[in-house]
């Protein structure tokens, strides 16, 4: 068989791959979409303590607190554990002297979770809730938050939307229904965390050398211990999501180096699939290198036909699931970023020991990492 054939033939099989790929994300929202979603009426109402980590967060932390304080649960205490060069600290308990169920503590600059350890030995609730300085929350928020944990679960995370709608968050965006809604993955995030009190205590509490991308090292070591993570839909909150390109590619090279050392910590079963994308995203920007034989030269494109064709599904289970074709209007903007991350993944590799004490990726005009 000539190599024209042969390439003729993988090409034809690519297609038919991709367009099967599209299909089964298709029929995946459409078939979530027929799923209604969980409810979880409040059975109790346990006290809950609120730890806030704020680090240089002194311009956004005030409508954070002034959102919280909305809330229409009745027994919650919120506990800022807050520090800086940019006086956080002094301006969160000028701003919370007269609020009797906030309480204000210095944290040193070691990173989210040795605040979190800090701020547990000040907190009284059973519940115990995370949640990133930059986060609004709906006045119902943490009542929906709670709520599953009064159901046998261990932890739940909130639904999250960006602060600012963009190309970029839009993205994000994609990426949340298709695990939140249609992979009903429940991995915990900043936005809005509510833990059994008597799980943090045994697992040891937070782990101090974990210093970013804490979120998910907090679900792998809860899934390691069987526990029940929920997704809770209902339990609204705005966050600061990258909502430009520059910020996305910040962002990612950040996470992808946390996700890297998260993943190798924590190996098991799961972690393949993990590491599966970090040699796709080698084999990607090496696959010209890879072709040495001139008439393998066309494998190379092909190769990248096929990794952001079927990328695309992403917007067609959005798609489907929405039934809105909106999410396809983003479909260019999607394979862009798809690029942007292969990079960061690979730089992520190369630097996966440096260490950055950061609480979240960096936003203009803030000076949020202390590198050590």
């Amino acid at each position: 068989m000539s190599s024209e054939w042969f390439i003729s033939i993988i090409w034809l099989t690519a297609a038919i791959h991709i367009m099967l790929t599209w299909l089964l994300a298709w029929y995946r929202g459409r078939q979530a979409r027929r799923k209604p979603q969980d409810e979880f009426p409040l059975k109790q109402q346990p006290l809950v303590s609120i730890l806030i980590p704020a680090w240089n967060e002194r311009r956004v932390l005030g409508q954070t607190l002034e959102a919280l304080r909305q809330s229409d649960y009745p027994h919650w205490e919120a506990i800022i554990i807050a520090g800086g060069p940019d006086g956080t600290c002094d301006a969160a308990r000028q701003r919370c002297a007269d609020w009797p169920n906030f309480t204000v503590i210095e944290q040193p600059p070691r990173g989210k979770n040795a605040a979190l350890n800090l701020g547990l030995q000040y907190a009284r609730g059973e519940i115990i809730v995370l949640l990133d300085a930059d986060t609004i929350v709906a006045s119902d928020w943490l009542r929906h938050l709670v709520a599953p944990l009064t159901h046998g679960y261990t932890a739940a995370t909130a639904n999250y939307f960006p602060l600012r709608q963009t190309w970029v968050s839009t993205y994000l965006e994609m990426e949340k229904i298709a695990a939140r809604y249609i992979r009903h993955n429940a991995t915990l995030q900043g936005c809005g965390i509510a833990l059994r009190r008597q799980a943090i205590e045994a697992m040891g509490g937070f782990p101090e050398a974990v210093t970013v991308g804490v979120d998910w090292d907090l679900s792998q070591r809860l899934r390691q211990r069987n526990a029940r993570l929920c997704f809770a839909s209902q339990a609204h909150a705005r966050t600061a999501l990258p909502d430009t390109l520059a910020a996305f590619w910040r962002n990612q090279i950040r996470w992808r180096r946390a996700h890297l050392q998260a993943t190798l910590r924590h190996l098991g079963p799961e972690a393949a699939r993990h590491l599966l994308f970090y040699a796709v995203a080698l084999a990607f920007l090496a696959a010209p290198g890879l072709c040495f034989h001139a008439s393998l030269w066309p494998l190379a494109p092909l190769f990248w036909a096929w990794v952001l064709l079927r990328r695309l599904s992403l917007a067609i289970e959005c798609a489907a699931f929405d039934r809105s074709c909106r999410w396809l209007k983003h479909s260019g903007g999607l394979l862009i970023l798809v690029v942007v991350d292969f990079i960061a993944a690979l730089i992520a590799l190369a630097t996966f020991r440096r260490r950055v004490i950061t609480f979240q990726g960096t936003r203009p005009g803030d000076n949020r990492g202390q590198r050590l």
